[in-house]
C-alpha cells in the first residue's frame, strides 16, 4: 500500500520529517503555527469532497467522501492498517485524507504537545496515521461553527489550528467529546479506488458516536457486514492486536 501526502501538508515538511527522528522531534515541529495554518487553509480551501451536515452517507457500493468510515478487511494486507477504522476528512481529485479513529496512544496531549498548556494534560492522545506523523488534528463533537474548522459529519467538525484546539481546552472541552490525534492517513489520485476495487477496505456510513467512542468499533463493523463471524475470529489470531499504540 503506497501513501501519498494530502493536499493539506507542503513537500518540505514532509521531507523534514523523514529527516527527524524520534517523537519529540515531530512535536518540535508542532510549535510552527504556519504549518498548522498551511494544513487547515489548504483543507479549507479546496474541501469539494466534503459532505455537507445532513447529506447521506455512502453504504459499502457508495462512492468514498469525507464522512465515511474505510474499514480494514479481515485480509488488509497492510500490518499498519490491521483492524483500523478511518473517517474520510477530505476526498478529491488530489486525493483523499483520513483519521484512524480507533487507535488510542497511551499518551496524553500534553505530554507531547506541552505548548497547549496544563489543560491539555487530560486529552489522550490518538495515532490519525503513518502520514506527516508531527501534524496535529482535532475531531470535535459539537454542533458550534467554530471558527478553522469545517463540518465532517452533522455534529463533528475537522480542524487543525492550534489556537482553536487551546481554546477548547482551556474551555474545559469534554475529552470524550474531542480527540486529538498525531499523524493521518493518506492517498495519492485514485489510489484509493484503486484499493476498494482491491477489497481492502469496507466503505461504511459513519456516525458520531461511534467516532467518538470507537471502543471495539471494528468488530462491531465487521460482524455487521462479512458473511460470516468466523473472519472476526480468524482476524483477532493475526496482526495488530490492541487498541493502544506507542508512538
Amino acid at each position: 500500500m503506497q501513501f501519498a501526502k494530502s493536499p493539506a501538508v507542503n513537500a518540505q515538511a514532509v521531507r523534514h520529517s523523514q529527516a527527524e527522528t524520534g517523537v519529540r522531534s515531530w512535536v518540535r515541529l508542532l510549535a510552527a503555527p504556519a504549518l498548522l495554518a498551511a494544513a487547515l487553509a489548504a483543507l479549507v480551501g479546496g474541501h469539494a469532497g466534503l459532505g455537507k451536515p445532513g447529506d447521506g452517507v455512502a453504504g459499502v457500493a457508495g462512492e468514498p467522501r469525507a464522512g465515511v468510515f474505510l474499514v480494514a478487511r479481515p485480509q488488509m494486507p497492510d500490518p499498519r492498517f490491521a483492524r483500523s477504522v478511518i473517517l474520510l476528512v477530505e476526498h478529491g481529485p488530489d486525493g483523499s485524507a483520513g483519521l484512524i479513529v480507533n487507535r488510542r496512544s497511551d499518551w496524553s496531549v500534553g505530554e507531547l504537545l506541552t505548548e497547549l498548556g496544563p489543560s491539555a494534560q487530560r486529552y489522550p492522545l490518538w495515532f490519525g496515521g503513518p502520514v506527516a506523523p508531527y501534524l496535529a488534528s482535532f475531531l470535535v463533537q459539537t454542533d458550534e461553527p467554530l471558527p478553522r474548522t469545517v463540518p465532517v459529519l452533522e455534529g463533528l467538525r475537522y480542524g487543525a489550528d492550534r489556537e482553536t484546539l487551546r481554546g477548547l481546552m482551556e474551555r474545559g472541552y469534554d475529552p470524550a467529546r474531542l480527540h486529538v490525534f498525531l499523524g493521518y492517513a493518506g492517498w495519492g489520485p485514485a489510489q484509493l479506488d484503486a484499493e476498494l476495487l482491491n477489497g481492502d477496505w469496507l466503505l461504511l456510513p459513519a456516525t458520531v458516536e461511534e467516532v467518538m467512542a470507537p471502543d471495539g468499533l471494528w468488530e462491531r463493523l465487521i460482524e455487521q457486514r462479512e458473511p460470516s463471524g468466523m473472519l472476526v475470529r480468524r482476524a483477532l489470531s493475526g496482526p495488530g492486536t490492541g487498541q493502544i499504540v506507542n508512538f
